[in-house]
């Protein structure tokens, strides 16, 4: 920083400067708003060059706007891979359910006819059957 106990402040910009640094920390957040950092506050006040902050040096910068998008860009095809996936899986049981449907269709059909088919005795189908082996007519 530009000042000491001393002599105070290097230069009027410097102190102009610290000054508006602090109105910005004062600022009301908005709701639903973040506030500004202190690097933040630095870079609007003080500028910025490439990979230098006026006042503290090199050093890691806020990310810019546009690795923001990046970052936002990598997560959305995250997302799609994953919507990608999950529609795959979907898919698979949908296939999988139509072919055990199917089968149960095929299972029941076949009971049907077993059903059919079978004498079971003392049901009404015996007494049908033993009339069937009764002759019609006398002879």
């Amino acid at each position: 920083m530009h000042w000491t106990s001393q002599n105070g402040w290097i230069n009027q910009e410097a102190e102009t400067c610290y000054e508006r640094m602090l109105e910005l920390q004062k600022q009301p957040v908005p709701e639903g708003g973040q506030a500004l950092t202190e690097t933040e506050i630095c870079v609007q006040v003080l500028g910025s060059r490439s990979g230098y902050i006026k006042g503290l040096g090199h050093g890691p910068r806020p990310p810019s706007s546009s690795s923001k998008s990046t970052h936002k860009s990598h997560r959305e095809i995250e997302l799609e891979n994953e919507l990608k996936a999950t529609r795959e899986l979907l898919q698979s049981q949908e296939t999988r359910i139509q072919h055990q449907q199917s089968q149960i269709d095929q299972l029941a059909s076949f009971f049907r006819e077993v059903r059919q088919h079978m004498h079971i005795p003392g049901s009404s189908s015996r007494s049908s059957s033993s009339s069937d082996d009764t002759p019609l007519m006398d002879s």
